[in-house]
């Protein structure tokens, strides 16, 4: 599923009811709710250090979309899951135009945990290395650590920017996944 139908997806359930869509905000110590806004970039010397996750809370209004829990073991596969077979430390130019090194959206799942990276302007490009993305979603700030690795948090998942220019969205959402299956 690409950012753009996310996008949709989540707008379209934010039109059938009053109640916004809404993610923690995690620098707080308690978790305060804030409106999903996904044109939120961080600033052009964002690093894997200083991005921040906005983890998922699952809405509690008729007509919201059901978010599915993940777990932070299956993540940490996942992102090595994302990364095999790949040249971690060679710099790619990432988008959407035919171009571009790696086409997006890209997304990689592993058990119950899922892995999209997307931009967020079709002509828009972003370099970076794989390891990058690796290292933003494992990072003490990262997605993996903050909305999956805190009992405080439900862990449905969350994103966070990557890459210098924050255009890029690493985002991690839970699937569906009976045990016994095959990853």
């Amino acid at each position: 599923m690409t950012l753009a139908a996310i996008s949709v997806y989540l707008s379209l359930a934010l039109l059938a009811s009053s109640t916004p869509l809404q993610l923690l905000t995690p620098t707080s110590p308690d978790p305060v709710p804030s409106t999903l806004n996904l044109t939120n970039h961080l600033p052009l010397n964002a690093t894997a250090l200083t991005a921040t996750a906005h983890c998922f809370i699952q809405p509690r209004h008729p007509g919201a979309p059901t978010l599915l829990e993940t777990d932070y073991g299956d993540c940490l596969v996942a992102v090595t899951v994302l990364l095999a077979d790949k040249a971690v430390t060679t710099p790619y130019t990432f988008g959407r135009r035919p171009d571009a090194d790696v086409r997006l959206p890209y997304a990689k799942s592993f058990r119950t945990c899922k892995i999209i990276v997307d931009i967020l302007g079709e002509t828009e490009t972003e370099r970076l290395r794989w390891r990058d993305i690796g290292d933003t979603l494992e990072a003490p700030r990262g997605v993996l650590k903050r909305c999956l690795g805190q009992g405080r948090v439900p862990p449905l998942g969350g994103r966070t920017a990557v890459g210098g220019k924050g255009l890029m969205q690493a985002i991690v959402v839970g699937q569906a996944w009976k045990p016994g299956a095959t990853a």
